[in-house]
């Protein structure tokens, strides 16, 4: 799920991110999955460039005839967006490069595909409150007349890795 040499610059970027994660397979089936786009996670120092890539029209150059060699420039509707069905969130935190330097990933790394469909809150337990009624030790010496404790347990878990796609510079 990594593409090597895939800085996030333009909208170029982003379509051969796409078409990695399109092209992964369900180990299950053997066929294409189908997956919506829906977030891309960037370091603070790319989240300009997302936003970049991201734009709703970009610049075509068009080369221009063999003998004058005149390119022709225009504005278009970015095609990648239309491919991938529209813009996707764009989340980035201040921590995200501590914990990417933390576990040797240059800062340079971000991510692409559906976070819900590829992690997920595991329960262990649920919330469960108890409480440590009046008479006893506590309030006698301390002046506690009740105390309560809520505890709950759980972890997030990588549902399904082929759901993102790392890209690296």
């Amino acid at each position: 799920n990594t593409v090597a040499s895939n800085a996030l610059a333009d909208e170029t970027d982003l379509d051969n991110a796409y078409l990695q994660l399109s092209a992964i397979e369900d180990p299950v089936t053997g066929e294409p999955q189908d997956v919506t786009v829906r977030h891309m996670v960037v370091p603070m120092g790319l989240y300009n460039k997302a936003l970049y890539a991201l734009s709703p029209q970009i610049r075509a150059t068009i080369p221009g005839f063999a003998t004058s060699a005149d390119p022709k420039q225009m504005t278009i509707n970015n095609p990648v967006l239309a491919k991938i069905g529209g813009a996707p969130q764009v989340i980035t935190s201040q921590l995200l490069n501590k914990r990417l330097t933390a576990a040797s990933v240059p800062t340079t790394t971000w991510y692409l595909g559906d976070i819900a469909a590829y992690a997920e809150w595991q329960e262990v337990w649920p919330t469960t409150f108890a409480q440590f009624g009046a008479m006893g030790q506590l309030e006698f010496q301390q002046d506690i007349v009740a105390q309560f404790k809520a505890s709950q347990m759980g972890a997030y878990r990588v549902k399904n890795p082929r759901k993102m796609v790392e890209n690296r510079a």
